[in-house]
């Protein structure tokens, strides 16, 4: 039984926690956003929450298909449904621990039944998605160029600092999520890019080819996340879409 994904909701959990009481699911993502200085609008927080009650599903799917009693799965289900229920686009605006309750309890229940299953309840990022968080970062200012299409760089900008929210954040996120962000970046960046001229486009090409050069960190960080047992959820479905990253 892969268990990986309770993992996911384990640092989402830790996360909440370590924020203390009075803040909205709005208010946590955008300050797990800041600390790589984005200021996501609001269709990215919505993304970002959409991802974590994604993970949370499939929490609740590993669950209900465990060999747990029921009266333990109903124990944990409720947990879960509890953090889903405060990710929620309806309760997104309220204050996350009062919808959850008792967070403490529920990060305990989360690491007995994890320890229990041999699985390891660190929820630290690999070295190789915090290496590349970097690498982003560093190219989000190279955009702050005059020659581009402002259009253009806005996009980039915007995209970027949310890849690196997810890199920095991988156990919360999952490396789908980064990738995700990554193929969205590129297809936003290219449409945007299309319709500048030429003088714009050479400006742009050079930030477009560091732009696909992340795909070879963002093989690197999947293969991580596989080999860290009970860190990533979901590494090896997402390992088939590496086959569409665009060529370094």
């Amino acid at each position: 039984m892969d268990y990986q994904s309770l993992t996911n909701v384990l640092a989402v959990l830790r996360y909440v926690k370590s924020k203390g009481p009075n803040h909205t699911g709005v208010d946590l993502l955008r300050m797990l956003a800041l600390e790589t200085k984005a200021h996501p609008s609001d269709s990215a927080v919505a993304r970002m929450a959409s991802q974590i009650i994604e993970q949370i599903e499939d929490a609740e799917i590993v669950i209900g298909l465990s060999q747990l009693d029921d009266e333990a799965k109903h124990g944990v289900q409720a947990s879960l449904n509890k953090v889903s229920n405060a990710f929620s686009l309806k309760q997104l605006n309220n204050n996350t621990q009062g919808v959850i309750g008792d967070v403490s309890a529920a990060i305990s229940n989360l690491v007995i039944l994890l320890s229990a299953s041999g699985v390891k309840t660190t929820t630290q990022p690999p070295t190789e998605a915090t290496d590349l968080a970097a690498e982003v970062e560093k190219l989000i200012a190279e955009f702050d160029n005059g020659a581009l299409d402002p259009l253009v760089r806005e996009t980039a900008k915007q995209h970027l600092q949310i890849l690196a929210t997810m890199l920095r954040h991988l156990p919360i996120f999952g490396v789908e999520a980064a990738m995700a962000t990554y193929f969205e970046l590129i297809l936003k960046v290219k449409a945007a890019d299309s319709a500048t001229t030429e003088v714009q486009k050479k400006a742009a090409k050079p930030l477009m080819e560091k732009i696909g050069a992340f795909a070879e960190g963002l093989k690197k960080t999947n293969e991580a996340a596989k080999s860290g047992v009970g860190l990533i959820g979901h590494a090896k479905s997402a390992a088939v879409l590496f086959g569409l990253l665009p060529p370094s």
